[in-house]
């Protein structure tokens, strides 16, 4: 990736009617090689392939006190400085990151700012372009109140209260608000945003970079043997494996050969968990992979894993991005019954449901490691599915209608 100075790129002085296109911004509250960027990041490459004219901006992991720009998938990016201590910095809290990202919106123009969830870095300066940016949305893919993501983080009480109450400020004060999950819709319905304010978009399916590629030669490359039972789990944390161990050791005992194939970042917590549960000989770990590779891998599954922590607010809310992932791969899904994720694989027909505890996870497991035609058939709808509604340009179609719509309602953002 070639870096650049900031005015390596600028953007063109011309009204969106001139050009035909928006300037838009992404605001995230963390590097961009975190998990919880994918959404935005996938949305933003599309938008750009598309014709617009994106700015990504996200905390830098090098840079404590300068900015750093990359151009990468036709998406200017730039690089915000992460201050001097890492806990302040990626929890969003860095006074030199929030003021960076403040004087560089005032002094650009965009037609539309996205603000990703709700931190420090991103709350602020998005309240601040109030009046500055004509359309200002905000993206909402997680739960982060109670028995959500700020249940689950380790900073001071009274950043995550005042994080909470913003979560719920900044979907009202927002111009229109993308939800990734239809329980987080009729929750903004509940806080009185109408409907047409709203925009369903899920983590859609990358079908151009995931293909459906042939099993065996994707295990040879592997190592893996080509015969053998290949459960796969895309993920950058082991948390949600642990509760599926009783039925994943009852999946090993009925099939001796089978593995787990964990994809991403998640093998250095996992090790003790395994030696613990007797089945560490079952596993099989990526560990951290390019993004061009990531389809190789999920190429070798049978089927997918999409295991969840059962009775919590934050699985029912969330629309996971592994999910498009799986679809895009063309293999079956297997999940607990709950949330966004069970509609879906319902809805389309893409893999089985399990209990909401997964008390019972090996049943569905073993009926499409044993009726490969079964697995072969729901990993084809899965693969339609992905097609047909997840893909991202699809998604992105929807983002520039909404925008589009709220502009009609408006008449203040000059966009075609």
């Amino acid at each position: 990736m070639k870096a650049f100075r900031a005015d390596a790129f600028p953007i063109k002085h011309l009204s969106a009617y001139e050009r035909r296109a928006m300037r838009i911004a992404f605001l995230i509250s963390s590097t961009d090689a975190l998990a919880t960027t994918h959404f935005s990041f996938q949305l933003a490459r599309t938008l750009a392939e598309r014709g617009h004219e994106v700015t990504f901006i996200a905390v830098s992991v090098k840079q404590r006190f300068r900015t750093e720009w990359e151009f990468r998938d036709g998406v200017r990016i730039l690089f915000t400085p992460k201050g001097v201590t890492g806990r302040w910095h990626y929890g969003g809290w860095g006074p030199h990151d929030i003021l960076t990202r403040i004087v560089h919106l005032m002094r650009e123009p965009y037609d539309v700012l996205v603000g990703v969830e709700c931190r420090a870095n991103v709350y602020l300066p998005f309240r601040a372009m109030n009046g500055r940016i004509p359309l200002r949305l905000t993206a909402w893919g997680d739960w982060w109140g109670e028995n959500g993501l700020a249940a689950c983080s380790n900073r001071l009480r009274v950043l995550q209260r005042w994080e909470e109450k913003w979560n719920k400020i900044i979907r009202l004060e927002a111009d229109g608000v993308l939800v990734a999950s239809r329980v987080l819709a009729a929750v903004a319905k509940e806080w009185g945003i109408p409907e047409a304010r709203l925009c369903l978009i899920p983590h859609g399916s990358p079908v151009d970079r995931i293909q459906v590629l042939p099993k065996q030669a994707a295990r040879r490359r592997i190592g893996l043997e080509e015969n053998q039972p290949v459960i796969g789990y895309l993920s950058h944390t082991f948390q949600a494996v642990p509760p599926a161990l009783p039925a994943l050791r009852r999946v090993f005992a009925r099939h001796p050969s089978a593995t787990l194939l964990c994809i991403g970042r998640c093998a250095a917590e996992s090790a003790a968990t395994l030696e613990w549960g007797g089945v560490a000989d079952h596993f099989h770990f990526s560990g951290p992979l390019p993004a061009d590779e990531i389809g190789l891998w999920l190429a070798c599954a049978d089927l997918f894993l999409l295991p969840s922590l059962p009775n919590d607010m934050f699985y029912e809310a969330k629309s996971p991005g592994k999910l498009g992932d799986y679809l895009a791969a063309g293999r079956p899904i297997v999940a607990p019954d709950i949330g966004e994720t069970a509609r879906i694989i319902r809805e389309e027909g893409a893999g089985l449901l399990s209990a909401i505890d997964m008390s019972d996870l090996d049943d569905p497991i073993c009926r499409l490691i044993e009726d490969p035609v079964l697995s072969e058939r729901l990993g084809a709808q899965a693969r339609q599915a992905a097609e047909a509604h997840f893909a991202w340009p699809i998604l992105a179609a929807r983002f520039e209608q909404f925008v589009r719509d709220l502009v009609g309602n408006q008449s203040t953002v000059p966009v075609t």
